[in-house]
């Protein structure tokens, strides 16, 4: 017991001292939203962390809805290549925090051929987390 409780308090402490020389600059929130998709992507933009910033994301999701009830189908947050947080036959996928340097970022939402259909889903997602100052 005595192990554990020093093995938590070390964490703890450690992860005090990682962000000393960090400032809170503001809080991040990024919706996108799309209602139709081609060629699988719903929705794609460009996010600039300028320099001087680093971003830690702490929250992604992304749905589908259809006759204003969310479906987790084959839906997709992609951060350049990378998949950020997916939703797949009501399984839905929890991010983990992720931390990004200056430079452009592609996000995107993708989906299946079977969802393109225009006009039938509306696609939505957000990113949320906190920008620092270096």
């Amino acid at each position: 017991m005595k192990t554990i409780i020093i093995i938590i308090f070390s964490l703890i402490v450690l992860n005090c001292m990682a962000q000393k020389d960090l400032t809170l600059s503001r809080v991040i929130y990024i919706p996108l939203k799309s209602d139709k998709a081609s060629n699988f992507v719903a929705k794609d933009t460009v996010i600039t962390i300028p320099n001087g910033k680093i971003w830690e994301i702490t929250n992604t999701k992304v749905a589908m809805i259809y006759d204003n009830r969310i479906l987790a189908d084959k839906t997709y947050l992609y951060l350049d290549e990378q998949i950020l947080t997916y939703s797949h036959h009501q399984i839905v996928q929890k991010s983990d925090p992720l931390w990004l340097p200056p430079g452009k970022y592609r996000i995107s939402i993708r989906t299946e051929d079977e969802n393109q259909t225009e006009g039938r889903f509306i696609y939505i997602a957000f990113l949320s987390g906190i920008e620092y100052d270096l």
